[in-house]
């Protein structure tokens, strides 16, 4: 049964918390009519839909702060919301109570296909930036960096593409990535920036301990070929040698 988004302040009046009104609007919307931002208008409940629908079955509460790291309080009044929606249904004892989405539910369906399209565009995107370096053999270490390898991107957050070369011009090498990232970042949806460095220049980060080295290196996802913190210089042989 839907439930009036003012019930929500209440719960939080309870819980002796500021009364806040959860959807940031200028004006309330029909439940009725408007179901949708009772149920999106919420971070924590997006969290919830999330990890319920990625994991299939049935979770503690517990279990979702520890999947989603949101806070256990923010966790508690999602599920809340979402099981006065219909949307996450309880089983177990009052002891141990579990949760799962509800697939039957209306909305249950295309719900299920939004998350899915999201870790799908993920998948793509890490698939692209793969391509754009494919048939480029002096590419030996493919990476992302930042705030998207860290998982605190915002929405005008560029994705920080890193790529170490071996014997080439690193600045062609660059731009012939971005050249081959240009559609699919549009396609995407997402502003690729990438970085491109020689193993010489690696070299010299890691002996300098580099600032700027140093942080690329506090988190990294890798894509292709080796880590770019093991990657060392051959030693060059004198001509003729």
């Amino acid at each position: 049964m839907w439930f009036n988004i003012g019930s929500i302040d209440l719960i939080l009046n309870q819980k002796q918390q500021q009364k806040r009104t959860v959807v940031a609007r200028l004006q309330p919307r029909s439940v009725l009519r408007n179901p949708l931002n009772a149920v999106f208008g919420v971070d924590a409940n997006v969290v919830v839909l999330r990890e319920l629908v990625r994991h299939g079955g049935v979770l503690a509460a517990s279990e979702i702060v520890d999947r989603s790291g949101a806070s256990k309080s923010s966790i508690r009044l999602g599920l809340l919301a979402l099981e006065q929606l219909d949307l996450v249904v309880v089983e177990g004892t009052k002891s141990t109570r579990l949760h799962r989405f509800n697939r039957d539910h209306y909305f249950g369906p295309t719900i299920e296909a939004l998350f899915d399209a999201e870790a799908r565009r993920y998948a793509d995107i890490l698939d692209a930036i793969r391509r754009a370096v494919a048939s480029l053999p002096q590419v030996v270490s493919l990476s992302l960096f930042g705030s998207t390898a860290a998982g605190k991107d915002r929405i005008d957050s560029d994705v920080d593409i890193l790529l170490v070369t071996l014997g080439a011009d690193v600045a062609v090498t660059v731009q012939a990535v971005r050249e081959r990232l240009r559609q699919e970042a549009v396609r995407l949806g997402f502003t690729p920036n990438v970085t491109g460095l020689s193993e010489d220049d690696v070299d010299r980060l890691k002996r300098e301990r580099d600032p700027w080295w140093q942080g690329v290196l506090a988190h990294t996802v890798l894509l292709k070929g080796r880590q770019p913190d093991s990657l060392l210089v051959e030693p060059r042989r004198k001509a003729g040698g």
